[in-house]
């Protein structure tokens, strides 16, 4: 199919790889035909209810430094604000027959219906749409029992090199004329400011980062393997300790600014250095990045969840959950619940510093997270599609495939994982004693007016739960979501009948309680 294609312009669909190297879909485009960059800004997208302002930002500034590289490459990137397939219309309707490349994405439920019209369209008109995959996530997957030997070969195979387009000669009087926007010298904020839709955006507080994200993504990462890992495990509860000794990658690799590949081989370049270099703080060091590694396993392990079923994204992934909780949140008491713990003012301290952090930095560890998701679903009783969709918005490394599965797990709906109810209390205790953090990101409630009682509403949730679990065909349904979504840890471990005990199950959706974030 390729080489019928080689003569044709290239339009390469940039989406969430702003990135040259490792970049399959780049690497593809450079070998066929005259390429052009397409970015499109699409208003359904951006305005939707898990985006932000804040996500349009960092793209739009990542996407200004990708292409200071594509311009030494003679590359030209076009930028336009519209909706799929129109723009594919248009830009068929300028140059004729192309051929259409991107990665293939895994993204929300908007961009799942999106590139099922993108493919139809390409049908009709006879446009060929490439997809390389960009990490382990696998479209059609039959066998979860396969995953991992697949995930081992992808991740130790070669990474892509920065692609050459040195002979990218676009062909003489065809260019992209508007509604598209030639991508020069403008400043993320000029581009931000000139797009109809920014007015729609979801508007937070500018982010303040921080340390150590003032030093450039290589710094980071690197900081984080020769140093900073020795305390990964140790210290990533707690939001005050966690803030250095977390890798902070996590924004760069869901918006593509590095690949999960490349950072699994800058992985093992640190695990084999400190192989070779036996003292104490090599045993830890090595102890602590093996840990690092399971987390990048699992961050394709979750993605492939929402792959494999991108209703999960407004819909239980087990059927007996669907309905525990009212999802009408125009009811007067819910929604002041609702209110109040999205604007830091439940009245329970702890709670309320570590969302008002989360809305100025747009980042929080995983236990934190995992505590506001949790209060909201157990102990506020909330449906939890609305406070994921607001996690989402302030979550600068927001990916779909991550969080929808994570918030269904906090909120007891996935069937396969065991209910975690957090105590904000004793979460409080151990990770912030001295109440540092809590005091300098909210006022001490000192009258201890909470909205709720933990123990009381915690008492009723876990009961409500377990009520939903002995129903009829409960076990049953819970083994099919394992057989469809659950680790098998390695690549021997093989689940071959629908016959699941359920203490294999249960020892098994242990295994899904997997930090992440981190």
């Amino acid at each position: 199919m390729i080489a019928n294609t080689k003569n044709l312009p290239v339009v390469l669909w940039l989406k969430r790889d702003l990135r040259l190297s490792d970049n399959p879909a780049l690497s593809l485009a450079q070998n066929m035909g005259p390429t052009i960059i397409l970015v499109a800004i699409e208003p359904t997208l951006w305005t939707g209810n898990d985006l932000s302002k804040r996500h349009l930002s960092f793209y739009l500034s990542a996407l200004i430094e990708l292409n200071k590289s594509l311009v030494k490459s003679n590359v030209p990137t076009y930028i336009i604000e519209e909706e799929f397939p129109e723009i594919l219309q248009i830009i068929l309707n300028q140059i004729g027959v192309f051929t259409l490349v991107s990665h293939q994405e895994t993204g929300n439920w908007f961009s799942y219906k999106r590139d099922e019209k993108v493919k139809i369209w390409c049908s009709k008109n006879n446009i060929t749409w490439l997809q390389p995959r960009q990490n382990n996530v696998i479209r059609n997957l039959k066998d979860r029992n396969l995953w991992t030997k697949h995930w081992n070969s992808f991740m130790n195979s070669p990474c892509k090199p920065v692609p050459k387009f040195s002979k990218n000669k676009f062909f003489a009087g065809i260019d992209l004329s508007r509604p598209f926007t030639r991508l020069r010298n403008q400043s993320a904020g000029k581009i931000l400011g000139d797009l109809k839709l920014s007015s729609r955006l979801y508007s937070l507080p500018e982010i303040t980062f921080p340390a150590p994200s003032q030093l450039t993504l290589k710094e980071i990462s690197s900081s984080f393997f020769v140093k900073r890992a020795i305390d990964y495990r140790k210290k990533m509860g707690s939001p005050i300790t966690s803030v250095d000794s977390c890798s902070r990658i996590s924004p760069f690799l869901s918006w593509g600014l590095i690949s999960i590949r490349e950072i699994y081989h800058e992985l093992k370049l640190a695990q084999e250095y400190w192989k070779n270099e036996p003292n104490d703080k090599s045993t830890l060091m090595l102890m602590n990045l093996r840990s690092f590694e399971k987390r990048l396993h699992w961050r394709c392990h979750f993605m492939q969840k929402l792959e494999s079923e991108p209703e999960i994204e407004f819909r239980s992934f087990h059927p007996s959950m669907n309905n525990i909780r009212d999802k009408n949140l125009e009811l007067t008491e819910d929604q002041k619940k609702f209110e109040a713990w999205k604007n830091g003012s439940t009245g329970i301290d702890y709670i309320d510093a570590c969302m008002n952090f989360l809305r100025e930095t747009g980042w929080l560890n995983f236990r934190m997270r995992a505590m506001l998701m949790s209060f909201a679903s157990y102990n506020l009783w909330l449906d939890w599609k609305k406070p994921g969709e607001h996690l989402a918005r302030l979550f600068l490394d927001y990916e779909p495939g991550i969080h929808w599965p994570q918030v269904q797990m906090q909120s007891g709906t996935s069937g396969i994982n065991t209910i975690r109810i957090y105590n904000p209390h004793k979460q409080q205790k151990d990770h912030d004693p001295k109440l540092t953090f809590t005091h300098k990101w909210t006022r001490p409630n000192i009258l201890n007016q909470s909205i709720v009682s933990v123990q009381e509403t915690s008492s009723k949730a876990k009961k409500r739960i377990w009520e939903v679990k002995k129903t009829k065909n409960y076990n049953q349904l819970s083994k099919d979501v394992f057989l469809k979504h659950g680790s098998r840890l390695n690549s021997k471990r093989k689940i071959i009948s629908r016959n699941l005990p359920s203490k294999k199950l249960n020892q098994q959706s242990n295994l899904n309680n997997m930090d992440l974030f981190e």
